[in-house]
């Protein structure tokens, strides 16, 4: 999950040049903000989970376990913030837009032979 965290970060690195000239500069580093909690919160569910295999001991290996765990319960929150910020971008402030050339002419309906 840490994985694929650091490179959807590292992707909107790349594009938010691209979607500046169309959204608000505020918008989307609100986004990248949410990206970067949510990537600090995979990395940490990473580690508790490999202290959690490691860690000699049963009963301290349940508790880092459970914390991992709620770690996952807390990354999912982070995760849907995150889709929820990107999503916002697309639809309600047209980062899109930077990506369309021009508006597709509507195609003619064919019409369905039996």
């Amino acid at each position: 999950m840490a994985l694929s965290a650091w490179a959807a970060l590292r992707t909107g690195q790349a594009e938010e040049e691209r979607v500046e000239s169309v959204v608000a500069e505020s918008v989307i580093e609100a986004h990248e903000e949410a990206a970067e909690v949510f990537l600090g919160a995979a990395a940490g569910v990473f580690v508790l989970t490999l202290l959690a295999l490691l860690v000699p001991g049963e009963r301290v290996g349940r508790l880092v376990a459970g914390l991992a765990l709620v770690g996952m319960v807390l990354g999912t929150v982070l995760a849907i913030r995150v889709g929820e910020a990107g999503g916002a971008l697309v639809y309600r402030h047209g980062a899109a837009a930077v990506y369309v050339s021009a508006p597709a002419a509507p195609r003619p309906a064919r019409e369905i032979e039996d």
